[in-house]
């Protein structure tokens, strides 16, 4: 969940002082990643692997599909109970985020972590009919129009505010969605979207599954090249959201709407080529290619860097925390300014950095994450479970026994792979290292499936686990069907029979509300007829 700030420690008075404890946490970064030239010697926490999960999910009216705007009334039914913690508010209204505590990967622990979140997703979902609302998973509700982008449909929240107050005022204009049509015969009746945006809303429209990976230092260079190459694979397999704002659109309508709907850019500024905030990346991670003082070995101080150095903070709040006076003293320090800023920056895999709190007899210790934030939420628990265990699995794979994607593919190309997948999902072309273009399909069955199984073996994962998600992601690629495709026919056959677009997008929710709270995998789900 994000960082909350206090709007009276905000303001253009503060960004300097912001700015040189962002200094001083990337120094007190670099000498704890520096190992044996920090205070503490080896600090990293570089155990068994970690998994966890946020999932983002939509509260919509149970008669018409529409969004309900209810999250706090929801909220307020859950004050209390012991899993109240793990749940907040996103930035809409109508959005509700949980994070679900962290397990090992090895043996059961994915599966554990799935019980835990059906478990919590049905008290939840008990909670919103009360609050007479329906609880969905989806990459962007079907039924979400253009009123619903108004600034009263935002979360009441001064982090939530004060973030829309600081990229309109960045961006000196209202924020332009303008999503082309993807084009080509692989997508006959797609189409474009334009419209303006006064708030942030938009952003909160897009819902995501986020899955976090704890990595040691020494692995993390490699983990994140591998997440970078697999962005295109992972949203073709994954799309599910075809629709945003009554239109048709890309496959993963997400992966344009969440860019545009927080650019700070000005239309020059885009065109001279300078980043978004949400940040493909534009290199691969090269560790050791520097030296000397802040050099980082294992390649995670750049991107924290790349972070401060090319990215104007957003939120300038500063705390007390002095990290190289913490270090020196023994401490772990929290980077409180670092985190901030990292969290207004969207990468697609995200790195990030925290604490482990002492427990057990050990020490707190810190640890890097990386935090992977291109799959929608997904159409059902197990596909959400899927998905994650496919990264899971093609990383580990990829980072010891697959192509070195630095070597032999342009960092560039991943991210041409990233946006072929969203316009076009399973009917995408990707490129591959040592294979040119490949049909996305055949790319996953012959290749990152596989590597996917090789990675979660050496993860020791059990073999029953991992051949569960296994089988649904074969028969979800082998199908052609993933939720983007089930949307699109579906809407499509109820048009067909004579629904305006409105009412085919609100017979879609229902069908679709009904077919998740079923649980079994979208593949399988009944087309209209």
């Amino acid at each position: 969940m994000g960082q909350e700030v206090d709007p009276d420690a905000l303001g253009p008075d503060r960004l300097r002082e912001h700015r040189a404890k962002l200094q001083q946490d990337l120094t007190a970064l670099a000498g704890m990643l520096a190992g044996d030239r920090s205070p503490l010697g080896r600090v990293f926490d570089a155990g068994a692997p970690e998994v966890g999960l946020e999932l983002e999910l939509v509260l919509t009216d149970p008669a018409t599909g529409a969004p309900a705007r209810c999250n706090e009334d929801v909220l307020a039914r859950i004050a209390g109970t012991p899993d109240a913690a793990l749940w907040g508010p996103e930035i809409s209204a109508h959005t509700l985020e949980l994070n679900a505590p962290p397990t090992t990967l090895a043996g059961a622990g994915l599966a554990e972590l799935e019980r835990g979140l059906r478990s919590r997703l049905d008290a939840v979902g008990a909670r919103a009919r009360e609050a007479g609302a329906r609880l969905l998973m989806t990459g962007i509700l079907p039924t979400l129009a253009p009123e619903h982008l108004a600034p009263g449909w935002m979360t009441r929240s001064p982090r939530y505010r004060a973030l829309q107050e600081a990229v309109l005022a960045a961006r000196g204009e209202d924020l332009e969605l303008d999503i082309r049509p993807p084009g080509g015969r692989r997508d006959g009746g797609a189409e474009g979207l334009r419209h303006q945006l006064g708030s942030l809303a938009a952003e909160g429209a897009c819902t995501s599954t986020q899955v976090h990976l704890k990595v040691a230092p020494e692995d993390f260079a490699d983990t994140w090249n591998a997440a970078q190459l697999l962005m295109g694979p992972q949203v073709a397999l994954g799309a599910n959201s075809p629709f945003a704002l009554g239109r048709r659109v890309w496959a993963e309508t997400r992966i344009p709407l969440f860019t545009q709907s927080v650019d700070v850019r000005s239309r020059e500024h885009a065109r001279t080529g300078v980043a978004p905030r949400v940040f493909p990346g534009d290199e691969w991670l090269r560790p050791g290619s520097r030296s000397g003082p802040g050099a980082d070995p294992h390649g995670a101080r750049e991107l924290f860097a790349q972070n401060v150095r090319c990215f104007p903070p957003l939120l300038p709040q500063s705390s007390e925390e002095d990290p190289l006076a913490e270090l020196a003293a023994g401490r772990v320090p929290a980077l409180p300014e670092l985190c901030l800023h990292g969290g207004t920056v969207w990468r697609w895999n995200r790195p990030v950095y925290d604490v482990t709190p002492a427990r057990g007899g050990l020490p707190a210790r810190p640890h890097l994450r990386v935090e992977n934030r291109v799959l929608p939420a997904a159409p059902t628990v197990l596909d959400a479970f899927t998905d994650a265990a496919v990264w899971l699995g093609a990383v580990r794979g990829l980072r010891e026994a697959g192509p070195d994607p630095t070597a032999l593919l342009p960092h560039a190309a991943a991210v041409d792979g990233l946006f072929d997948a969203a316009r076009h999902g399973l009917g995408a072309h990707l490129p591959w290292p040592g294979l040119g273009r490949v049909d996305a399909r055949r790319l996953l069955l012959d290749v990152v499936l596989p590597l996917a199984a090789d990675g979660l073996a050496a993860a020791g994962v059990e073999g029953a686990v991992a051949d569960r998600y296994l089988e649904v992601a074969r028969a979800r690629a082998a199908s052609g069907r993933n939720g983007a495709t089930w949307q699109v026919r579906t809407a499509a056959a109820l048009e067909a029979r004579g629904a305006d677009r409105p009412a085919a997008l609100a017979g879609l929710v229902e069908r679709y509300a009904d077919h998740m709270e079923a649980g079994a995998p979208v593949h399988t789900w009944p087309l209209e007829t």
